[in-house]
């Protein structure tokens, strides 16, 4: 649906290129011009996600320092054959496994820096590819330059909206305990809303690489929500809760929830976790602490990062290959049947190409039909446009329609943008080639693209397996760092490992749902309650409420992750079982302990046995 947010996000980015694109047609001509255009909407996307003005300038610089390398590595190929087919895998899989922001799922940085090579390619010598360098980089400084000024993206503000709806989730979950509501639906919107927020949180300077002291404060207000979710959750399943205390909670959190407006809303009788909830959120309320990094993330060790993701099963690098092969197809055809804009295929190849073999599929079928509708499109309008000037000017205007259905419907986007390629190229080209060369360079990228898809897709599922291993690698070492910081009694974080936890799932589940495998998806969709725990977890330690029974109870989950990641390597089921047998039995001779140990590790079993 259409609405007034959606408008003004679609100006955001037609103003983010268009201006960009005019200031450049006018110095230095149409081709830089395009560039320009092209590097301003993707600096707009890479610097939109909530960044302080100066991480948001270091990611400009970063981008501008990528684009000017693929506009020399265009040059260095000489038009000649063989060095296009050395220098186009190698700089196209290698930009692709760098910045390929697998984490964000959103944005991928190698998209801008591989079309600018791509476009660059019909560059004649060093002064025409000097001026795409000139050209890109005039665009992408003035459209930083541009939303910095009017739009810049207060990573602050973008974080209190995530928090106050967790909040109203946290509440609408505390009003369905014994009401006879399904409390699964309503947990897992709390989850949902809590991982939103986790994602946004890494996104945004406050994530593990670009901290901050706010960032810090906000991250503490998070935990002891969680860990108020979670105690609520856990003294309902032992039936320990009263309506009492759920009403007290609700009130507890509608009067929280108002504290941006009324300071002192939260009277009467409160918890010692509710006092310190109450207090951090007055302390981000009038926070007026440093923006300058707190911390270093304890986990960037890139050796251990490369041997992972070097590794034939991993996503990222199997992208990195499939990217490189296709699109080196693509320009090997473009240069060598020379059609007028035979570059149409290996851009339409650079879109379409995706990691996950589904994304691709239905993304390319929505280009195809895309395509069609636009060339129907065009064919409607064109007959009644006659000058040039105009033909221009409606070409600039179609692409903002495109923009309003970004996210949206991509099918309908596709039929704008190609009006609008259309409109720009008919004036120098028959208009029967433009359209016939449109659709058949689309269905062709189409074409190849899936069947690449059939080539490189994982039948036996072992990047699953990787991943899981990786997953779980991962929480094990969550509960090592929260082991050694509590016997060195420090307080550092490892936010990143926690962000990591569950974008691991998030991941997970998005590549399960392409082979459909119900086991394994129940497995992660089991293993997200067991992240919510290791947050639990986190949090009384964060909260100074760890104690030498959550160090006994934290030995056991990594003496069982241990085992787990040892049978998914092996496929021996023993050390599992034995694990299993110390569990329960450990936690029949308590009569409570601190964060469900059985329930933590029987769903891992039991879908072990099944696979």
């Amino acid at each position: 649906m259409l609405n007034i947010n959606r408008l003004k996000n679609a100006g955001k980015i037609f103003s983010t290129g268009f201006l960009p694109f005019i200031l450049v047609y006018y110095t230095l001509g149409l081709s830089p011009a395009v560039l320009a255009g092209i590097g301003g909407i993707h600096t707009y996307f890479a610097t939109s996600k909530g960044f302080y003005k100066k991480q948001a300038l270091l990611r400009t610089g970063k981008i501008i320092i990528g684009v000017n390398i693929a506009v020399i590595s265009a040059l260095l190929t000489k038009g000649e054959t063989l060095p296009l087919l050395i220098i186009t895998p190698l700089f196209v899989g290698i930009v692709t496994f760098f910045s390929f922001e697998e984490y964000l799922g959103g944005f991928m940085a190698h998209r801008p820096i591989v079309l600018i090579y791509l476009l660059s390619l019909s560059n004649k010598g060093w002064e025409g590819s000097i001026t795409s360098m000139a050209g890109v980089s005039l665009g992408i400084l003035s459209s930083s330059l541009i939303t910095q000024i009017f739009w810049p993206a207060n990573p602050d503000m973008k974080m209190k909206e995530h928090i106050n709806l967790y909040l109203d989730r946290i509440l609408n979950e505390i009003g369905a305990y014994k009401s006879g509501k399904d409390l699964k639906d309503v947990n897992q919107e709390t989850r949902r809303s809590y991982q939103k927020f986790l994602g946004e949180f890494y996104k945004t300077s406050h994530g593990s690489l670009l901290s901050s002291s706010y960032g810090e404060e906000l991250f503490n207000f998070a935990l002891v929500l969680h860990n108020y979710i979670e105690g609520i959750r856990r003294d309902f399943n032992r039936n320990k809760i009263t309506e009492e205390d759920l009403l007290r909670a609700k009130t507890f959190f509608r009067n929280l929830g108002d504290l941006n407006n009324k300071k002192d809303r939260c009277r009467g009788e409160m918890s010692p976790l509710e006092e310190i909830i109450l207090k951090k959120k007055r302390i981000l309320l009038t926070f007026k602490g440093s923006r300058k990094k707190s911390y270093y993330p304890s986990n960037n060790n890139f050796s251990l990062w490369l041997k992972r993701a070097l590794n034939i099963h991993s996503v990222r690098f199997r992208y990195a290959i499939k990217m490189s092969i296709v699109l080196t197809l693509g320009v090997f055809l473009a240069r060598e049947y020379t059609l007028e804009k035979s570059i149409w295929l290996p851009t339409t190849m650079l879109v379409l190409t995706l990691p996950y073999s589904k994304d691709t599929k239905r993304k390319t079928v929505n280009r195809i039909g895309g395509t069609i509708l636009g060339i129907l499109l065009a064919s409607l309008v064109v007959p009644f446009i006659k000058s040039n000037t105009l033909k221009a000017f409606l070409a600039m205007f179609s692409f903002f329609p495109a923009f309003l259905f970004i996210g949206l419907n991509y099918m309908v986007l596709v039929t704008f943008t190609t009006l609008s390629t259309i409109l720009m190229t008919i004036s120098y080209l028959p208009t029967e080639t433009v359209y016939l060369q449109r659709g058949f360079y689309t269905v062709l990228a189409g074409g190849i693209v899936v069947a690449a898809e059939y080539f490189f897709s994982d039948r036996k599922h072992v990047g699953i397996k990787v991943r899981l291993i990786a997953m779980f690698q991962n929480d094990l070492l969550i509960l090592r760092r929260i082991s050694e910081l509590y016997q060195k009694d420090k307080k550092d974080h490892i936010d990143n490992l926690l962000l990591k936890g569950y974008l691991y799932r998030e991941l997970l589940l998005r590549r399960i749902k392409e082979i459909n495998n119900e086991e394994y998806r129940r497995v992660i969709k089991d293993s997200l309650i067991f992240m919510d725990k290791l947050m639990f977890l986190y949090s009384e330690f964060r909260n100074h409420n760890f104690s030498e029974a959550h160090m006994k109870d934290l030995r056991i989950i990594e003496e069982f992750l241990e085992a787990y990641i040892f049978f998914l390597e092996t496929g021996e089921r023993e050390r599992l079982s034995a694990v299993h047998d110390k569990v329960l039995t450990d936690t029949g001779e308590r009569r409570e302990n601190t964060i469900e140990i059985s329930e933590l590790v029987n769903h891992f079993i039991e879908g072990a046995k099944n696979y």
